[in-house]
């Protein structure tokens, strides 16, 4: 049954008939001075205790590890390690003498920005890029198409221009 709320903000209260039975009964309260309870923590406890050590032990024992791993490894340079890092030195000293810097000396204050000697078109492209705007033999038979397909193409854009102006006037 539920009773009619007079005042619309309070709960609607509920009216139950039913007997609501007890839950279980609580366990007896442990004897603290009991044999088996003192046992049975002393053995937790030691549990604990060997989990902390065999824990401490084996960080030691990978602290050890990593040690000696760290010990054999000093100074070792493999010999084909060795070759490419002088054949890395003198490249890059070959390159400072074959491109020479000027005013590189860093003791010297500069009043100019840095100059630099280098080859005028390493990579050969003032070649390249007349040979494209003169036209070479070979692209010239793909620019004719080209300019032949855009050719028609304005050719027709032209003529649907001429049809749409007749259209007009004789309208």
């Amino acid at each position: 049954m539920v009773k009619v709320q007079q005042d619309l903000i309070e709960l609607s209260q509920f009216k139950i008939n039913k007997k609501i039975s007890p839950g279980p009964s609580n366990p007896p309260v442990p004897i603290l001075h009991s044999l088996t309870r003192k046992a049975r923590k002393a053995v937790d406890i030691r549990t604990k205790v060997e989990k902390q050590i065999a824990k401490k032990q084996k960080e030691e024992q990978l602290h050890e590890l990593a040690l000696h791993a760290r010990t054999d490894r000093t100074g070792i340079c493999p010999a084909d390690n060795f070759d490419d890092t002088e054949a890395l030195i003198n490249a890059s000293k070959c390159f400072e003498q074959e491109y020479d810097f000027k005013e590189a000396d860093r003791a010297e204050l500069r009043e100019r920005p840095v100059q630099f000697q280098c080859d005028e078109d390493p990579f050969g492209l003032s070649n390249f890029l007349k040979d494209v705007r003169h036209g070479s033999a070979g692209s010239s038979a793909l620019s004719a198409n080209r300019s032949s397909s855009s050719s028609f193409k304005r050719s027709n854009a032209d003529d649907q221009q001429e049809r749409t102006s007749e259209k007009r006037r004789k309208k």
